[in-house]
């Protein structure tokens, strides 16, 4: 199976040379959704990397927040306040 990186870097070398969407999908074996896509990703950002910050950001996993989580629980490990939507809430996570 081929990598997503040797894949997009072999569309775009067939592309340069003059090989059209139907033609290198059907040279490949893949769907021609999957070549435009490529296409359309080098032509706008002349890249075939994607952009950089896809996906869900770890915003609230950050030293500061983990030292107050965990001076909360030392102080008190019983109470019932240490619900995790309660702690989140009352530390400002």
């Amino acid at each position: 199976m081929r990598s997503r990186e040797d894949l997009g870097s072999a569309i775009i070398r067939m592309a340069e040379s003059g090989n059209g969407v139907m033609e290198i999908s059907r040279l490949l074996n893949i769907p021609h959704s999957t070549v435009s896509k490529a296409l359309k990703r080098f032509r706008g950002r002349r890249t075939k990397e994607d952009r950089s910050g896809r996906g869900r950001s770890r915003t609230a996993n950050t030293t500061g927040n983990q030292k107050k989580v965990l001076g909360r629980l030392e102080r008190n490990p019983r109470t019932k306040k240490n619900s995790t939507r309660k702690m989140a809430k009352a530390i400002g996570i």
